[in-house]
């Protein structure tokens, strides 16, 4: 998987050759308004079928807006959220169990 960090001035296009080969991305937010329009359309481009973890401490994104593809984790610390990304999906390549299992407590 692929963990990236999103800051201001983050260009997409300098990694995509990476999109392609991952099996699910961390992005690391700080932004207080969450994703911006290209943030979306580049996960949506590279990550359509793939697990999308969003770690975002600061809670300002709303998880009901999310594709269901994308995991809010805001209950996790990043050392976990890690560990359990890979974990998770060491034991399944369907979405919807990785976000179960990524999820459950």
């Amino acid at each position: 998987f692929l963990v990236i960090y999103l800051h201001p001035g983050f260009n997409w296009n300098n990694f995509s050759h990476a999109w392609k080969k991952a099996r699910a991305v961390i992005i690391k937010s700080n932004r207080q308004t969450g994703l911006t329009e290209t943030d979306r359309k580049q996960l949506a481009k590279y990550f359509n079928d793939k697990p999308v973890i969003i770690y975002n401490r600061l809670g300002f994104m709303i998880e009901n807006s999310l594709p269901t593809n994308f995991v809010l984790v805001d209950n996790m610390t990043w050392e976990e959220t890690i560990v359990r990304t890979s974990w998770a999906l060491a034991q399944t390549d369907n979405i919807s169990k990785f976000i179960k299992l990524l999820t459950r407590s």
